[in-house]
């Protein structure tokens, strides 16, 4: 007994309503929002950081990397959809001029995690 599989296409509608939505746009101004709360974090960031203010700091980011995934998730997904829709590659666009600009911003946590002694990773 064979059975016939009907393609269908996947619905978005769990991440975000449409790239056009209110909650899309809110989506966008949360991670502007806590991207810019995250870069008042900047000049705490020494060896003597306390772990308190580090895990506040790594939060902070991991929510900001949170929503980024979900509207890049939306973005490619809607793209895989029709990938001649110009509607979806001006949206791909803005989210990878988006993205582009909020890692710009963030980049320098990386570095300093990078450049930080052993010692002082180890303790955080």
């Amino acid at each position: 007994m064979n059975s016939t599989y009907i393609q269908s296409t996947w619905s978005t509608a769990d991440l975000f309503p449409a790239h056009d939505s209110q909650e899309m746009e809110s989506a966008f101004a949360e991670v502007e929002q806590r991207t810019a709360v995250f870069e008042k974090h900047r000049p705490s960031l020494t060896p003597q950081i306390s772990k308190e203010d580090f895990l506040k700091i790594i939060k902070e980011i991991e929510a900001v990397t949170r929503i980024m995934q979900k509207i890049g998730a939306f973005a490619e997904l809607r793209f895989a959809t029709n990938t001649q829709d110009q509607s979806a590659l001006n949206f791909i666009a803005r989210f990878d001029q988006f993205r582009a600009d909020i890692t710009n911003r963030t980049l320098f946590f990386s570095l300093w995690w990078k450049d930080l002694e052993q010692e002082a990773a180890d303790r955080l």
